[in-house]
């Protein structure tokens, strides 16, 4: 994972980084297919002192971006209202991620049932000559057109107007 603090009208110093990096772990420690985290620490010139100090992140994970951002009149406060913006994202992410592949799992587990449901059945029955061969057949391929079609409720449509 690759970790960058960036600053901008501030300067960043060692307890920052560190209280920073700190936060951070917490967000780590639900997801680690982290690859990149872009940390924006920034100082704006308002004249109000209310949310002058801001904190973003964007974070590259394995199937997509998050970002997040926050201000705060004081920069550490902003940083932890940060993380747990992020630490919800995270969370929601990987949730979603979890739930495709436990139907994708539920899929194949079928499919592999069907088949084999059809080869313990159909195929000793056609041996002893119980049923014909041409019957042995049409079953064989209605068993891979059910298995084809089961496995094509996996892959996500999207429709293309063009």
């Amino acid at each position: 994972m690759n970790l960058t603090i960036s600053r901008h009208h501030l300067e960043v110093t060692p307890a920052l980084r560190e209280y920073v990096t700190h936060k951070l772990d917490r967000v780590i420690r639900h997801f680690d297919q982290m690859v990149d985290v872009k940390v924006l620490l920034t100082v704006e010139k308002q004249k109000e002192k209310e949310k002058r100090q801001r904190a973003e992140c964007s974070i590259h994970v394995k199937g997509g971006d998050l970002f997040a951002e926050c201000a705060h009149e004081d920069l550490y406060a902003a940083v932890d209202e940060l993380i747990d913006k992020l630490d919800r994202q995270v969370t929601r992410h990987k949730d979603r991620t979890q739930e495709h592949h436990s139907h994708a799992k539920r899929l194949m587990q079928q499919n592999i049932a069907w088949a084999t449901g059809y080869n313990l059945i159909a195929i000793p029955l056609a041996a002893l000559g119980w049923i014909p061969a041409w019957g042995a057949a049409l079953g064989m391929s209605l068993s891979s057109l059910v298995v084809v079609t089961n496995s094509l409720r996996q892959v996500p449509w999207k429709r293309s107007f063009s």
